[in-house]
């Protein structure tokens, strides 16, 4: 029985593991929009 807990829980570790890589990634490619919208309005502003 122990053993089965075990796996269960490294199958989930795994799968949230899996879920932060993705969520990192789609949080670094909202940051990189977000900054040069940022970029975009102070280049803007400043003419």
């Amino acid at each position: 029985m122990h053993q089965q807990v075990a796996a269960a829980n490294r199958e989930y570790n795994r799968e949230v593991a899996s879920a932060k890589k993705v969520y990192d990634q789609k949080k670094a490619a909202a940051n990189k929009k977000r900054d040069a919208a940022v970029a975009a309005a102070h280049s803007g502003t400043s003419q």
